[in-house]
């Protein structure tokens, strides 16, 4: 009877290791980082993230990389991206599916970053105001230091980006083929962002582009978690966030200097956003 009663049990054991997500294995999380460089690239950036959060909190991350910037809202408001990574501006329009878990810093704007506007030297641009009428690509009018920083910098020339330039979104949203949108002539001008000046240094002449303008601050990037997680895996992921600020190669890898939390006054900043 005792020997039948220990057989029960291991096979009960064994169900339950077989049929209980999480028991025999950690449970996966899903992390969406906004597309805005080559697909390659962002694997070769991101992949290092997921791994350390996995190795602080114990929790499997999958990277994910959507193909557009409303194939990345799609996943995160739907929650089959647990975790996101994504400027101001889309997190505005994911917000109320998601809590803010930490903000990118780096360099002397802390949680702000700046855009530039950039074109060819030979090509006859001189000041911001000559760029009126002209053909300006831009990585997208949900980018934050691809447009909404340079949006904000034309206002002091009571120039309206939208009415004032004629704007192209660049192929697939990149930030590299606005800089080769430049550079091969099909636009006057480019809006990036100021850390993807030389993102393309490698592939052309760059000594024939040139920063017009370093255009006006806009909030960092915000890490988020969807709402359905529960609040001690966002704390874990909060706390691993903000650790990885001693890990330098790591956080420069992905072009920040680490994670803060944020603050009132940061979260105020993004409400006050003109992403009209």
């Amino acid at each position: 009877m005792r020997k039948r009663l220990e057989f029960l049990l291991a096979e009960l054991t064994l169900l339950l290791l077989l049929f209980i997500p999480g028991i025999c294995a950690a449970q996966t999380y899903r992390m969406a980082v906004l597309p805005r460089y080559f697909p390659i690239y962002m694997h070769e950036r991101f992949t290092g993230l997921a791994n350390a959060i996995e190795a602080d909190t114990g929790f499997r991350v999958a990277l994910e990389i959507a193909d557009s910037y409303d194939d990345h809202m799609d996943m995160v408001k739907s929650g089959l991206a647990q975790f996101s990574f994504q400027n101001p501006l889309v997190f505005i329009k994911v917000a109320s599916e998601v809590v803010p878990v930490a903000v990118a810093s780096q360099g002397k704007g802390g949680t702000r970053i700046q855009g530039m506007i950039i074109v060819r030297k030979d090509g006859g641009i001189a000041n911001p105001q000559s760029l009126k009428g002209k053909k300006v690509s831009v990585v997208s009018t949900q980018s934050a230091g691809g447009y909404l920083s340079q949006k904000e910098f034309f206002k002091k020339y009571n120039l309206d980006v939208v009415q004032d330039l004629f704007l192209r979104e660049a192929t697939d949203y990149l930030e590299e083929n606005v800089i080769m949108d430049v550079f091969e002539g099909r636009a006057a001008a480019g809006f990036i962002s100021a850390a993807s000046l030389h993102r393309m240094d490698q592939a052309i002449d760059s000594k024939q582009i040139q920063v017009l303008a370093t255009t006006s601050w806009v909030p960092n990037w915000i890490f988020a978690a969807h709402r359905s997680v529960a609040p001690q895996v966002v704390e874990k992921l909060r706390r691993a966030l903000l650790d990885l600020s001693a890990n330098k190669p790591l956080v420069e890898s992905i072009g920040v200097d680490g994670f803060v939390a944020p603050d009132a006054a940061f979260l105020k900043s993004i409400d006050q956003l003109d992403f009209w």
